[in-house]
């Protein structure tokens, strides 16, 4: 799955977003905290809304950087895992980021994750327009 935003932020604020994790974790919609766990590994904690009920969990992520991209990979409930590769480029007073997502699992959730995804990323860009 490939997601595109435009940022009203420069390059180099959209990169310190994706790289720090207490920042990320400060503007992401679902993720509650985020503890380190050694070089570039996090354990990441989410809570979701399942219609009314809440449901929280953690995972651990690994998180890399290039100049131009930043990769997030991640392990959810022992069943399921997402790479996220974000590439950024500069243009016209605003930041282009190419989100390139993908989900290997046993399980037939990939539908799920994408429109999960899909909602808490747009929310999760907008935020950091706002910072």
């Amino acid at each position: 799955m490939q997601l595109v935003f435009k940022v009203k932020q420069p390059r180099a604020f959209v990169m310190a977003q994706l790289t720090d994790m207490q920042a990320f974790a400060r503007i992401h919609p679902v993720i509650t905290r985020i503890d380190p766990t050694g070089v570039d590994s996090y354990l990441v904690h989410e809570t979701l809304k399942l219609g009314f009920i809440p449901i929280s969990f953690q995972y651990p992520v690994k998180v890399q950087s290039t100049a131009d991209s930043v990769s997030m990979q991640a392990t959810v409930m022992k069943w399921t895992r997402i790479e996220m590769v974000f590439s950024l480029r500069q243009a016209d007073g605003h930041t282009l980021v190419t989100e390139d997502v993908e989900f290997r699992s046993p399980l037939p959730v990939r539908f799920i994750l994408e429109r999960i995804f899909r909602k808490q990323h747009r929310q999760l860009f907008r935020n950091m327009e706002g910072g």
